[in-house]
């Protein structure tokens, strides 16, 4: 078998959940900066110079907590397929990076389209979803492979990856079983 290296970048698409917790954890930031604030100016109301100058310190914090928060609700995946073996990394705000999955291509079962595998998704134990997130999207393939323990009756683990062509290509080259037009 050839040695194949192939790598592709993948940006998850963002749902109204991921704006909802943006904005949550926004309110919550502001809610709990208004209330140091106001508490600063109730205690320090004989020195308002001091209150001033802890309430930009509390507000310059919760600014900096925000902007550390804020990248995580901005997902891509990396896909590198070498030889044999597929490893997804998270990439969170286009800096920080982390190894989130590694499969054996010789382990997959199958590789189908979402839409020509309901049954099969409805019975995998566990859906891993590292694709765009977008159900339209025509490059959405699901790798099937089994379990290390069976899990309450169910059947095997499930990867959805958003994969063209030369993608789909590089996973049949290193192993994977299964037939997608």
């Amino acid at each position: 078998m050839e040695l194949g290296f192939l790598e592709y970048l993948v940006t998850r698409k963002r749902t109204g959940k991921d704006r909802f917790w943006e904005g949550l954890t926004l309110a919550a930031l502001l809610l709990v900066a208004t209330v140091l604030c106001v508490l600063l100016w109730i205690l320090l109301i004989d020195s308002p110079a001091y209150a001033v100058a802890l309430s930009a310190v509390v507000l310059c914090i919760a600014y900096v907590v925000y902007r550390a928060i804020r990248p995580r609700f901005y997902v891509e995946y990396e896909y590198c397929v070498v030889s044999d073996q597929l490893t997804v990394d998270r990439i969170y705000g286009q800096s920080r990076r982390k190894r989130i999955f590694t499969l054996s291509l010789r382990d997959v079962t199958g590789m189908a389209r979402p839409r020509d595998c309901a049954r099969e998704i409805e019975a995998a134990a566990q859906i891993l979803d590292f694709s765009t997130a977008d159900d339209a999207d025509p490059d959405r393939v699901c790798l099937f492979y089994p379990s290390k323990k069976e899990q309450s009756g169910k059947g095997g683990c499930m990867v959805v990856l958003t994969a063209p062509e030369d993608v789909r290509k590089a996973l049949k080259r290193g192993g994977a079983r299964g037939d997608v037009r």
